[in-house]
């Protein structure tokens, strides 16, 4: 049984505010140009054209997984054309950006409660067993709040199986962006922990029990996902995805808080962004989980109004 709940919650945030500390963002020297060759086979990722049907800026969106394991990507021409062309780079967040000490801002409980008194027994018992067999201590958690301590341990399980969010999809182009092409965030880590933050205490509950009782399939998981991602098949991402909310509705304001309304908040910005870049074009990349299914921000720019075309082969002309 998938427990994607907090793996995903992680995927959208590794890149950067997840993190404890900032992504490390390579020096332009050591990144490879945008047109060069692909480390290995060409993948067929969820890559989108966005046009309005008024004059402004047109967008290419990219969808895009927050870890990666250091083999390349392999982008395929469509892809590393529509980078050349562009203008400027956006994202979900710039993790250079991000203040080292707001994590732990946010993270840390009231001194008048510690994790024990916040956990139910079980998600407690499961939390000192598995950190009794990964050999992590149980006192210096303590002071932290469930959701700081689920992702905490997600990204201890994707360093151990090889995974890192210095090499993700979204990075990758952080780097290329260099100095050479501005960088547009749509949120702040500010926001995104807030929504962490915002979570109630059973929210976070449920997110740190799912993290441990599906400890052992993450590298699987994760793997499909990529998979999935190179082989441009939506249809099993939004699977993926958004399969655990049709068999349990009562994660319905988790999906709603963590993807609904961002969808909702990036699909304006992005908007706003084109409206006001007459001429330009823009290289958007943002989750995988934002730019499928029926609620994705493909869905919403479309119902918009704005043209969208799945991109498999070189980009036209204007």
């Amino acid at each position: 049984m998938h427990r994607w709940l907090p793996s995903l919650l992680l995927l959208l945030l590794i890149g950067g505010a997840a993190c404890s500390s900032p992504a490390p963002v390579a020096a332009p020297a050591a990144v490879p140009p945008p047109d060069a060759a692909p480390a290995v086979l060409p993948a067929r990722p969820p890559f989108f054209l966005v046009r309005g049907e008024k004059e402004g800026a047109r967008m290419y969106l990219l969808g895009s997984i927050h870890v990666g394991t250091g083999e390349g990507w392999g982008f395929p021409p469509v892809v590393r054309e529509a980078w050349r062309r562009s203008d400027a780079l956006v994202v979900e967040l710039d993790p250079r950006q991000v203040a080292p000490d707001l994590l732990r801002e946010r993270a840390v409980l009231p001194p008048d409660r510690n994790l024990e008194t916040v956990l139910t027994r079980e998600t407690w018992n499961l939390l000192a067993e598995h950190l009794g067999a990964v050999g992590i201590p149980l006192q210096p958690m303590l002071q932290y709040k469930p959701w700081a301590v689920a992702i905490s341990l997600v990204n201890l399980e994707f360093e151990r199986l090889g995974y890192g969010s210095s090499e993700g999809v979204d990075v990758s182009f952080l780097e290329r962006a260099g100095s050479d092409k501005p960088v547009i965030p749509l949120e702040t880590a500010e926001f995104q922990f807030s929504m962490l933050d915002g979570m109630s205490e059973a929210e976070q509950d449920l997110m740190l029990r799912d993290t441990l009782l599906g400890a052992r399939e993450m590298g699987s998981e994760i793997q499909g996902m990529i998979d999935a991602w190179r082989e441009g098949n939506e249809a099993e991402l939004a699977r993926q995805f958004f399969a655990r909310l049709e068999e349990h509705p009562e994660l319905a304001p988790f999906y709603e808080r963590v993807f609904f309304e961002r969808n909702r908040r990036m699909s304006a910005s992005l908007a706003g962004l084109m409206a006001g870049r007459e001429g330009e074009t823009l290289f958007a990349v943002l989750g995988a989980g934002h730019v499928v299914g029926e609620r994705s921000i493909i869905a919403m720019l479309s119902s918009q109004g704005y043209r969208v075309e799945r991109l498999t082969h070189a980009p036209s002309r204007p």
